[in-house]
């Protein structure tokens, strides 16, 4: 166990975090505390910041946790951003959620084979010259197997929404208690009915 703002860089993997604690015997770690992790998935740059990140490698399995309940924070620091609600960006893009974000990597390498990320969640994706918005999840799903994520809205909340911004000025919204869209291609599933989202006519993109 190390703490006092640990360090721990092994090739391209680094990770910070206030206390670090490695189980050498099984090959797990927990970084607890303004904990920040930077790695290589699939093929590019990848990082995760949340209260605690945990590896179990027997499961191949990577968590971004938000503080447990009580927490209680200590003081700011002015000027510092302390990482807590669980945030990760990955070539597929940019992911927030309020309780843990579970990442499963494949078998072998670097890859990752299943993200699911829990309460509150929203994501930010870069498609072609914009950027795609989704909103409101209380669960999001990738599935790399089929380049396919699927963000469903809690009981009774809002719906999710999608923002497609194809340039600055113009854009598409849609909306459903579940939505499903792909890394790639047209086609958004919108409460189990297909769409194709440049079927729709582009409007005035909301203020961010």
């Amino acid at each position: 166990m190390y703490s006092g703002r640990a360090l721990l860089t092994q090739g391209r993997t680094t990770i910070h975090s206030n206390t670090l604690t490695l189980d050498q015997a099984n090959g797990d770690l927990t970084a607890t505390g303004d904990a920040v992790a930077t790695m290589t998935l699939d093929g590019g740059d990848s990082t995760g910041r949340a209260h605690e990140i945990r590896y179990v490698d027997a499961m191949r399995l990577i968590t971004y946790a938000a503080p447990p309940p009580g927490y209680v924070a200590p003081r700011a620091v002015p000027g510092v951003t302390v990482a807590r609600e669980p945030q990760l960006s990955v070539p597929q893009g940019t992911i927030s959620a309020g309780t843990r974000i579970d990442v499963r990597l494949a078998k072998e390498g670097a890859m990752l084979q299943e993200i699911d990320a829990r309460t509150n969640v929203s994501m930010r994706q870069t498609i072609g010259q914009g950027n795609r918005t989704a909103t409101g999840g209380e669960r999001l799903t990738y599935l790399a197997g089929k380049q396919q994520f699927e963000m469903v809205a809690a009981r009774g909340g809002t719906l999710v929404k999608i923002v497609d911004r194809s340039s600055p000025s113009s854009c598409r919204e849609f909306s459903g208690r579940s939505v499903i869209f792909f890394e790639s291609g047209e086609a958004i599933i919108i409460d189990g009915q297909d769409t194709n989202r440049t079927d729709m006519a582009p409007g005035v993109c909301p203020a961010r």
